[in-house]
């Protein structure tokens, strides 16, 4: 089995898929909301969960949280990538690389979902 992951370890991303479970539980109900009912307030305001997620991808290392985002879109599958393309997900991932780019993989609702079936594609237990 060829190792993808060169920086982040399974231990790191699995701990990242409990702590996004925490954060943004799945619920039978729906999360579409009409504007009317949109209060700026919660809008605003973060869960203890959802700032505990974010302060740990935000002490990933650049390459760590490249890995993490290639991971992530190989696990969303929106583009149809395969597991051949890691690599330039991840040089993708190190070219797309900003101060917000941690909040903006910790903010994904569907993260846990993301990063398990990408480990799964990568042929790493998700």
């Amino acid at each position: 089995m060829e190792n993808y992951m060169q920086s982040i370890t399974i231990n790191t991303v699995q701990d990242i898929i409990e702590k996004s479970q925490l954060a943004y539980p799945k619920t039978e109900e729906s999360e579409v909301i009409r504007g009317s009912e949109i209060n700026i307030d919660d809008v605003l305001t973060i869960s203890a969960e959802e700032r505990i997620l974010e302060e740990t991808v935000a002490a990933l290392t650049k390459n760590e949280l490249a890995e993490l985002a290639a991971i992530m879109r190989l696990g969303s599958g929106f583009n149809g990538e395969v597991v051949e393309d890691f690599n330039d997900l991840i040089t993708s991932a190190l070219g797309e690389y900003h101060e917000g780019f941690a909040c903006y993989i910790a903010s994904k609702t569907p993260l846990a979902d993301y990063l398990k079936r990408g480990l799964i594609k990568l042929g790493l237990n998700g």
